[in-house]
């Protein structure tokens, strides 16, 4: 799976466009979903200024508005002022990727593109991002779609980053299909066209049985710059009762590998006082952990830096408290600060939310990481 690590993606800026609305959008999604995912595409590819765009609509056979696009499907749009973008030419034809205008059947095995696809952690929302990785920097390209998802075949210009890696994420869109994405970039010497990869989707991720009101998960440092992950990661609980909790024999999980029981086979008792905050951590060293305090150490447990799920479990098997984070679809994701749960948040099932949570804003000593553990969280923005 692809991740995003340190540094700052940027992207050139490409003046004057000429691709229309009609032109980018003009793949199925109904009328006000393609005008935003036109725009949001443009303003994040870089364009210094939107374009002028053109909305054209026809009905589709099942009567709903549909954004159309110049030309017969598989007819090559505006391609606009892309620099070393040339003609597109038909949509299986993804090696035609030319330079200035003239047409290249050239492809290059030397350049290797690895797309992926990352899903949205959300209890009601349907959220995606697609990735690609291993072209050449700055390099351009095209991002093809086509499948039962999109009225018809549809590209899109990208430009990868300075280490030949792009992404993008898409929220809320009314998805009724499978969609498949190809990515193509030029490379020296000719183009190199990634794998296909699917996007469906997919049913909302849902606990049960749901028996909380106990203890809440409400801070995280999954991905520390200070040290690394295998010393650094830490998780942050509250017990909201008003009588101390004996957490002996609960289990700390992620629905895969990851499996820890506090206390171990000795079966030692760990209290949680009421309303104090009780920091779970993978290393119990302030001198090479960060400088955190760490109330109780785990192991066989970590903590992806993308995607992931903290489950906390009682030992009769009921679900204390549940969070599954992804890679910045629907929740914060900043190298070195923590998910940090607004601090006026204490329902569990709220607490699903990643609009509830926020990167950390106070510095956690000086070696560049964020939090607040067994203090007050920071205010969300």
């Amino acid at each position: 799976m692809l991740e995003k690590r340190d540094g700052i993606v940027r992207r050139r800026r490409a003046a004057h466009s000429k691709w229309t609305l009609a032109g980018l959008a003009g793949a199925g999604w109904p009328t006000a979903a393609g005008a935003w995912l036109a725009a949001t595409w443009l303003a994040g590819a870089g364009f210094a200024q939107a374009p002028r765009v053109s909305l054209a609509t026809s009905d589709g056979p099942d009567g709903q508005a549909r954004l159309a696009r110049p030309g017969e499907p598989g007819e090559p749009g505006e391609p606009g002022e892309l620099g070393e973008l040339g003609e597109l030419g038909e949509l299986g034809e993804l090696g035609e990727l030319g330079e200035r205008g003239e047409r290249s059947s050239s492809l290059s095995a030397e350049r290797a593109l690895v797309a992926d696809v990352e899903y949205g952690a959300h209890p009601e929302r349907f959220g995606f991002k697609l990735l690609v990785a291993g072209g050449e920097p700055f390099a351009r390209g095209v991002l093809a779609l086509e499948g039962q998802g999109v009225a018809h075949p549809m590209r899109l210009p990208i430009q990868l980053d300075g280490e030949g890696a792009w992404e993008r994420v898409w929220r809320d869109v009314p998805l009724d299909g499978a969609v498949r994405a190809t990515f193509a970039a030029s490379v020296t010497g000719g183009v190199a066209v990634s794998n296909k990869v699917k996007v469906q989707k997919l049913a909302t991720q849902s606990p049960s049985p749901l028996q909380r009101r106990a203890v809440l998960v409400r801070e995280v440092m999954k991905d520390p710059v200070a040290v690394s992950d295998s010393k650094g990661e830490w998780i942050e609980i509250v017990n909201l009762t008003n009588k101390p909790l004996d957490l002996q024999g609960w289990t700390l999980d992620d629905g895969g590998s990851n499996h820890h029981v506090i206390g171990g086979s000795a079966g030692a008792s760990v209290w949680l006082q009421p309303q104090v905050p009780f920091v779970l951590g993978i290393n119990a060293d302030p001198a090479t952990n960060g400088g955190i305090t760490v109330d109780y150490k785990y192991s066989s447990f970590s903590l992806n830096n993308t995607s992931d799920v903290i489950a906390l479990y009682a030992p009769s098997g009921a679900l204390v408290d549940w969070v599954a984070y992804d890679d910045g679809i629907f929740w914060p994701d900043a190298p070195g600060k923590t998910l940090t749960l607004r601090p006026t948040c204490l329902e569990p099932s709220l607490a699903d939310d990643g609009g509830f949570w926020c990167d950390a804003s106070s510095p956690l000593g000086s070696g560049g990481d964020f939090g607040t553990p067994t203090a007050p969280n920071d205010v969300c923005p």
